[in-house]
């Protein structure tokens, strides 16, 4: 009687919350870029529209259609057989024949090697092959579709690429045709995820989906893919799913949803992002080396913290971290390298807004020995904010009671001795005081490429500033430059050691930022057309 009165009063929940969960079961077949479609974010995404997922994947590395019908017709125990339930995964050695005959199996998926993709000579008569085998084990209420997988960026190193003519538009053409041909053929479905990543190429994210140059990266790549094999297999439509993964920006999520919606629309061929969503409003789109406009300034001056000291860390035998903050490599510095122009570094490791007020204005209390006060530059970087946040950093510091603020409460705009101890207003406090020494300078503020969720209100502050006072710009890395900087992403797997950058790392940063102000002069000419005047107390009638 107990146990028919909890049954009932589940069942009438269920019915009061709308919570009535569909299960699917997916098994894919395939190598490393079946890992990269359903190992992250497939499930999670499922969870938020009231599925539960059961998903299965008989995995090679490298492995052709070729290969898996030879282990079709040899039985051998080739693959590890991933397998996801109730959101956890188990790894173990099996056949085709095993993971096949495991699950009632909703939806069975095949592929070809991704340097083979997009050749036709490398499909058949494999295909043919596995999918009368694959048909002969599965449920036959099982939909089998084919993963049309992507094309690789200009970047890689792929030797695969070479078949392609080393473009990547060819390849994805190539791709697109010889699958589409194939699905035709055997009268199968398509997971569009080639097509979907090609869409978000066009969008503000660019060409930051692979971690390798030809697997996708952990976060947006393995996510843009997740949405299109949900969306495919379900036909809900996810560019309302709630699930966002931790490490992607609200707006990249919603540009890798929109991507996989457009692929399952149109799986053929790409649908570019416009207006403020397409690539080219993306200010690091192209980045380049060449300084442009930047050279205007001739005295520059970059505050921050490790990150702009040029900062390298290691660890020791022992376990520890070993930090050295070495200048000459600093992003600042290579961009003064790059214009041929005068620069000081006020920036130090573990640093905090509040913090730089008493080593680089007070004092000379500072491994640099130098005041910001002692000699005004033109122009100033400011990259401050991580440390801020950071309680680790604050208890070294002896700012337990350091907290964020607010803009509005803590800035005293006509007198910076006013202003709270607070981040608002110590961050404030650093730019009203070197305008004391120099009213005209520029100032520039960057913002972290995060994100973190608990980062978002200092991100907003640092926004702030521009409303708050004149001739401020914001270099918007947590807008633009979270998926370069993502440390699974291509670019951070290449200019990351352990928490900080490597010389490459610092060097293509300050590429990124001559890149970014010079965009920012160009789209306001009359800001700066006065700027040779600066400093030398010859300033024409304003």
């Amino acid at each position: 009687m107990k146990r028919l009165l909890f049954v009932l009063t589940a069942l009438i929940v269920a019915a009061s919350t709308g919570a009535t969960e569909q299960t699917l079961r997916i098994l894919a077949i395939g190598n490393s870029f079946s890992q990269d479609a359903v190992n992250q974010h497939l499930y999670e995404i499922g969870k938020a529209a009231g599925y539960e997922l059961v998903i299965g994947n008989l995995c090679i590395g490298g492995c052709s259609l070729e290969r898996h019908w030879k282990n079709a017709e040899s039985g051998e125990e080739a693959y590890a057989y991933e397998k996801q339930v109730n959101g956890k995964w188990t790894s173990n050695k099996h056949n085709l024949e095993y993971g096949l005959l495991d699950e009632p199996w909703d939806v069975v998926t095949v592929q070809q090697v991704s340097n083979f993709a997009g050749l036709p000579d490398t499909y058949e008569p494999y295909l043919t092959n596995l999918l009368k085998y694959v048909k002969s084990h599965a449920p036959k209420k099982a939909k089998i579709y084919f993963q049309q997988t992507w094309a690789y960026p200009p970047q890689t190193l792929h030797g695969g690429f070479y078949s392609y003519s080393g473009s990547t538009e060819r390849m994805y053409d190539a791709i697109v045709n010889t699958v589409r041909n194939a699905c035709q053929k055997h009268k199968i479905g398509v997971i569009p995820a080639g097509t979907a990543i090609q869409n978000g190429r066009t969008s503000l994210i660019g060409y930051n989906f692979t971690s390798d140059g030809s697997h996708l990266s952990h976060s947006i790549g393995r996510y843009t893919n997740a949405c299109t094999w949900f969306e495919t297999l379900t036909g809900q439509n996810v560019t309302n799913n709630s699930y966002n993964p931790e490490g992607i920006t609200q707006e990249f999520a919603r540009l890798c949803r929109i991507a996989a919606h457009h692929a399952v629309a149109s799986p053929w061929s790409v649908t570019p992002f416009t207006g403020n969503d397409c690539l080219e409003a993306n200010p690091l789109a192209h980045i380049s080396r060449d300084p442009g406009r930047c050279g205007i300034f001739h005295k520059w001056g970059f505050i921050g913290d490790s990150l702009s000291s040029g900062e390298f860390e290691y660890i020791k035998k022992d376990g520890s971290h070993f930090y050295y903050d070495c200048y000459e490599y600093s992003w600042g510095q290579r961009m003064c390298a790059y214009m041929g122009v005068k620069g000081d570094n006020y920036s130090t490791g573990g640093e905090t807004a509040k913090g730089w007020i008493g080593h680089f204005w007070d004092s000379h209390d500072n491994k640099l020995k130098n005041c910001a006060k002692d000699d005004p530059k033109q122009v100033y970087v400011m990259a401050l904010c991580v440390n801020d946040k950071s309680r680790h950093a604050r208890k070294l510091k002896g700012f337990e009671d350091y907290v964020l603020g607010n803009v509005a409460t803590d800035v005293d705009t006509a007198d910076y001795s006013k202003n709270a101890q607070t981040f608002a207003g110590c961050y404030a406090g650093i730019i009203q005081r070197v305008r004391s020494i120099e009213p005209d300078c520029r100032i520039f503020v960057v913002t972290p490429p995060t994100a973190s969720a608990d980062m978002m209100p200092y991100v907003e502050v640092i926004r702030q500033m521009q409303k708050l006072f004149p001739q401020i710009y914001v270099i918007d890395l947590q807008k633009y430059g979270t998926a370069i900087f993502d440390k699974n992403g291509f670019w951070g797997r290449r200019h990351y050691q352990v928490g900080h950058l490597n010389a490459a790392g610092y060097d293509d940063t300050a590429a990124m930022m001559l890149t970014y102000i010079d965009w920012i002069i160009q789209r306001n000419y009359k800001d700066f057309q006065n700027v040779g005047w600066i400093g030398t107390g010859k300033w024409p009638e304003k």
